[in-house]
């Protein structure tokens, strides 16, 4: 499983600092096989949390932000759940990949309010599934 951050977002001006991260969306990503040989299932969980005020002395300018620092950041906020926290998600994954090894290749995708199942075939296809014009 996959730990990836799919995008963050920043205030231009917060306070007396500039370019304050204040939003990420990040998520896990999996894949297993499926019953069409030589394409795999994917399923990806998506996350969405606000980051908690900064103040300067723990102020990361945005040029200097890496995944790594992100990433950080998104454990801090779980602090001691983290690992329960992503083995939960895991179990759920894996679940989700054994159930669909006999059926064509699908991409899952699941968010805290509902999910989207994406044909893998078609979008191999050359087909393009879109969110707010930046490619999946």
């Amino acid at each position: 499983m996959e730990f990836k951050i799919y995008d963050a977002a920043r205030y231009g001006v917060s306070g007396s600092l500039n370019y304050v991260v204040f939003f990420v969306r990040y998520g896990f990503e999996h894949s297993g096989s499926s019953a069409k040989s030589g394409m795999l299932n994917e399923s990806r969980r998506s996350y969405f949390t606000m980051l908690p005020p900064v103040n300067t002395d723990e102020f990361i300018n945005y040029s200097d932000v890496t995944e790594s620092t992100i990433e950080g950041w998104v454990k801090d906020l779980h602090g001691d759940n983290w690992g329960s926290f992503t083995s939960s998600i895991e179990t759920d994954i894996t679940n989700d990949l054994n159930s669909r090894t006999s059926s064509s290749p699908t991409t899952e995708i699941w968010w805290s309010s509902g999910s989207q199942s994406l044909s893998t075939e078609l979008l191999a296809s050359g087909s393009a599934f879109e969110i707010y014009n930046t490619p999946l």
